[in-house]
C-alpha cells in the first residue's frame, strides 16, 4: 500500500528520531549530515550544530551546503535506560 505524504505531517522527524536511536544503540557517538539549504532548517530543529558551510558545484551551478553534526551521548543514555 502506498500513502501519499503531505507536508508537515512529521514523517521526516519520525524517521530522524528512529535513526538517532538506532545509531546510538549501535554505539555511534555522533551523527553528521551534509545538508542542502532546503534541509538546513529541519536539521537545526533536530538540534544539529553547524560545522561549516561549503559551496559545491552541481550541473554547472553553485549550491550552498552546510556540514552539520550532533553528539549522541544523550541519545545513547536514553536508549540504555530501563
Amino acid at each position: 500500500m502506498c500513502i501519499r505524504a503531505r507536508p508537515a505531517q512529521g514523517v521526516a522527524t519520525t524517521l530522524w528520531r528512529c535513526l538517532e536511536k538506532l545509531a546510538a544503540a549501535r554505539g555511534a557517538t555522533k551523527l553528521t549530515v551534509d545538508a542542502s539549504d532546503t534541509a538546513h532548517p529541519f536539521f537545526l530543529s533536530a538540534a544539529m550544530s553547524i560545522s561549516s558551510a561549503v559551496p559545491s558545484r552541481a550541473g554547472g551551478e553553485w549550491l550552498a551546503r552546510t556540514l552539520m553534526q550532533k553528539a549522541l551521548v544523550e541519545s545513547l543514555e536514553k536508549v540504555r535506560r530501563p
